[in-house]
């Protein structure tokens, strides 16, 4: 009588294959866990049957959400490639907010590209609620809140620039995510084609004004 022959498993390489199937899976996870944000919540299907299953994973990440149209046998399979995709979209936008941050180097316009960039994308349009303390010259301190989120400033010297920073850092956030690139382009339209611009007063000094940069 002929026994099957048994093989013994290795654990460590099992533990590999398992980390390389789940690769973009662990960076997607370490990504979210580095930014501070909810842990990607993945959404699978089968459009097969039991036996021959095709699996397409979707999933989602600070409110945004990826999928993937390719089909796999298995689940995890599925779900490292809609990680990957998610993983590729975030990396691009990610360079576009570091382009627009040249762009929007004066964060005077940050209310209005905020503002625009609500009733483009059809969003309720922000709202600010600004306290100021009493030092030897009054600090303000602004929340802006957009889209059911709400961003804080730093300190400034006057009610309205606290405004317009908590609106920068709103940007700031959104520009992540922005995949339609609708920010982007709203920042590039309304943002001066230079870094420094020079204006002539009646006097007729010229002075130059450097905009503040992105923090």
């Amino acid at each position: 009588m002929k026994l099957c022959e048994c093989r013994k498993v290795n654990p460590v390489r099992q533990k590999r294959t398992h980390f390389m199937y789940a690769m973009h899976k662990n960076k997607l996870q370490e990504y979210a866990q580095k930014s501070g944000l909810p842990l990607p919540v993945y959404t699978t299907d089968n459009g097969g049957f039991d036996h021959k299953p095709k699996f397409q994973s979707t999933v989602l990440v600070d409110g945004m959400e990826y999928r993937s149209e390719r089909s796999f046998s298995r689940i995890i399979f599925a779900e490292n490639d809609v990680a990957k995709i998610a993983l590729e979209c975030i990396k691009k936008n990610m360079k576009i907010a570091e382009s627009c941050s040249i762009h929007m180097q004066e964060p005077k316009i940050s209310k209005s590209i905020l503002y625009e960039f609500a009733i483009k994308s059809r969003t309720e349009v922000p709202t600010y609620r600004t306290n100021c303390a009493e030092e030897a010259e009054p600090v303000f301190v602004s929340t802006c809140t957009f889209n059911g989120k709400s961003y804080t400033s730093e300190i400034a010297g006057s009610k309205k620039m606290a405004e317009q920073f908590a609106a920068r850092k709103a940007i700031q956030s959104l520009l992540v995510f922005d995949s339609g690139n609708v920010l982007s382009q709203i920042i590039k339209s309304k943002s001066k084609p230079n870094s420094a611009q020079s204006c002539i007063k009646p006097t007729g000094k010229i002075v130059q004004i450097i905009p503040l940069l992105l923090r």
